[in-house]
């Protein structure tokens, strides 16, 4: 059966209703504006998207394949399982591009299943004939995510002029482009539900969005964090407040069943003891004798404190809330730079409000940018590998290029205190804008 011309304009007009909304439809020339944007942000993301990736990107779909291609219900000594199931989901997806690949059976195989691939098999993925095709496949499904979280912020912004700059931020922001289709990270995931939540929290349907986020903290644990201010702020009573928090772990909960009915160890054991839960407690105030101070629980407890008895419930304070959390987390703790881009949704809501934050956040942006030489070739010319393995494996790290000038660790340690500085004074303007926001709805 045929579309003919009058089905095909039908069926885009559809689509761009659901994606656009209402109030931007209205006026053509914004309309054109984010035609205009989608296609910068395509052609930047597909430049990179089949020729670069980081090892981290093989690792997330080398052991989802043991559960799409081999049947395995678990992966013992995981957690934060919603991500490998989805991976699982995109292997099946894309499966029907993969098979006629030379060599498609050993190409997420390697001796070591669970932890990562070694140089050898690295190198063997890397100079495969295909290469280009294949990570443009494996990055296809993070694109989707990417752009559906771009569309999600326009229904969530009813200004038309602050939605369009909240979309362009979201086209052309360095870090997401750097981490998801350079790094090859699959951070538009929870992303996407995260923002998702929010729109739900705007739509006043608190329950389904403290699922949401729920499933956000079964692809990624760290909206573990917001789910506590998140549940106080929505919730009308005590009570409420805690079947929300309750309703946010119900999706971790579903998440383990596999590993309760192989009698595996379950997740909620595996990240307490896991090294990202460590680094909550990296930063410490020692006092006399034993004693000593968890600075971020310090700066989190007050934070929930501040939420639970002075604010009420408004979306703009509990996105400002949700800011802050994630801006004294990447202030006080130990982060990797692919991490920065958990803080995009919270940003770009807010720098919409205010244009103040652009410049600090481009601050922040530099200092992350310099951040990343402690990791050295891996952050730079390691991940141009499928492009000449030869040429890009002999580049050396930032670091090597900064000693002939001046200490590294001085250049790097100074940029990553200027990145607290500008993160804490982030935080203080957001509670100066909630002080002031409380004052104005007293009156």
């Amino acid at each position: 059966m045929k579309l003919g011309r009058k089905s095909v304009g039908e069926i885009g007009r559809r689509i761009s209703s659901i994606l656009v909304p209402s109030p931007y439809r209205e006026d053509s020339t914004t309309v054109l504006k984010i035609l205009l944007w989608v296609l910068i942000g395509l052609l930047i993301r597909f430049l990179f998207m089949p020729v670069s990736t980081h090892s981290d990107m093989l690792g997330i779909y080398g052991r989802s394949h043991l559960i799409a291609y081999h049947g395995w219900p678990t992966l013992p000594g995981m957690f934060a399982m919603g991500a490998h199931y989805l991976h699982a989901l995109f292997l099946l997806i894309i499966k029907p591009f993969l098979t006629p690949l030379p060599g498609f059976d050993g190409l997420f195989y390697w001796h070591d299943k669970m932890y990562g691939c070694d140089l050898v098999d690295w190198a063997r993925f890397i100079t495969h004939p295909e290469i280009y095709r294949i990570l443009f496949l494996l990055k296809a499904p993070y694109l989707v995510f990417d752009f559906a979280c771009a569309f999600l912020l326009l229904h969530i912004l009813s200004d038309r002029k602050k939605g369009l700059l909240a979309f362009i931020f979201w086209m052309v922001n360095p870090v997401s482009i750097y981490v998801v289709y350079i790094f090859g990270r699959y951070e538009t995931l929870h992303l996407f539900f995260i923002i998702l939540s929010l729109y739900f929290i705007k739509k006043n349907r608190f329950s389904l969005a403290l699922l949401i986020l729920g499933v956000a903290v079964t692809i990624r644990i760290y909206p573990i964090m917001l789910l506590l201010p998140f549940a106080i702020i929505l919730g009308r009573n005590f009570g409420k407040k805690v079947w929300l928090g309750f309703l946010g772990f119900v999706p971790w909960i579903i998440s383990q069943i596999p590993n309760m009915i192989t009698k595996s160890r379950l997740e909620f054991g595996i990240a307490a003891e896991s090294s990202f839960s460590g680094i909550f407690f990296g930063l410490k105030w020692d006092l006399l004798h034993f004693d000593a101070l968890y600075v971020f629980v310090v700066g989190y407890a007050l934070i929930v404190l501040y939420s639970y008895y002075v604010l009420h419930y408004s979306f703009e304070n509990l996105r400002r809330i949700g800011l802050a959390v994630l801006l004294v987390f990447f202030a006080l703790c130990y982060f990797h730079p692919q991490w920065f881009t958990w803080i995009a949704p919270f940003v770009v809501l807010e720098l919409v409000e205010n244009r103040r934050l652009i410049s600090l956040y481009a601050i922040q942006v530099v200092a992350v940018g310099v951040y990343t030489f402690n990791w050295g070739v891996y952050f730079a010319g390691w991940l141009f590998l499928p492009i000449n393995p030869e040429f890009f494996r002999n580049i050396q790290g930032m670091t090597y290029y900064v000693s002939k000038i001046y200490s590294p660790e001085h250049v790097i340690l100074t940029l990553r205190s200027i990145f607290t500085a500008v993160a804490l004074f982030m935080v203080y303007l957001v509670f100066s804008r909630l002080s002031r926001q409380k004052k104005i709805s007293a009156r």
